[in-house]
């Protein structure tokens, strides 16, 4: 009796053991495919301009926005919402925000800023990616030279 419960348990992690890792394989390579696509495809254009400074910048661009999109976009979808952050040496926000909840595009926003200059930025992305677009407005910000009044930036 008791082998033949070690056989069934032994029979049941193999399942579940052979269930988490395909699962696991299938969803690294899902990923994968998207990263690749938004790569593949450069990904949004993100433009950049400079903005009048304010101290209460940046934090206050996205208290504005979440409430604008309440009331501009009431089926909308806010996704994602980060009212103070560094990347670098500047000072971050972001706004991330869907107009319905069906829609596919994303529309991304935010300011940053360094020293006395600020600057807002616009980007739209597709669903599948979103989070490709974020990594890459981290990494155009944190890169992004201040004696630039202003440029379109292409992914």
């Amino acid at each position: 009796m008791i082998i033949s419960d070690y056989g069934l348990l032994t029979f049941k992690l193999s399942n579940i053991i052979y269930f988490l890792v395909t699962k696991t394989y299938l969803l690294i390579l899902i990923l994968l495919q998207a990263i690749s696509f938004a790569s593949e495809n450069n990904g949004p254009e993100i433009k950049i301009e400079q903005i009048k400074f304010s101290r209460i910048l940046p934090h206050t661009y996205c208290d504005q926005g979440k409430s604008s999109v309440k009331v501009m976009y009431p089926d909308g979808k806010i996704l994602t919402l980060n009212r103070f952050g560094y990347l670098a040496d500047k000072a971050y926000c972001l706004i991330a925000y869907k107009k319905n909840k069906n829609a596919d595009l994303i529309d991304i926003s935010g300011v940053f800023t360094k020293g006395a200059k600020a600057f807002r930025f616009e980007t739209k992305t597709q669903n599948e990616d979103f989070g490709y677009t974020l990594l890459k407005i981290a990494e155009q910000i944190s890169k992004y030279n201040i004696e630039d009044k202003s440029r379109l930036l292409s992914l």
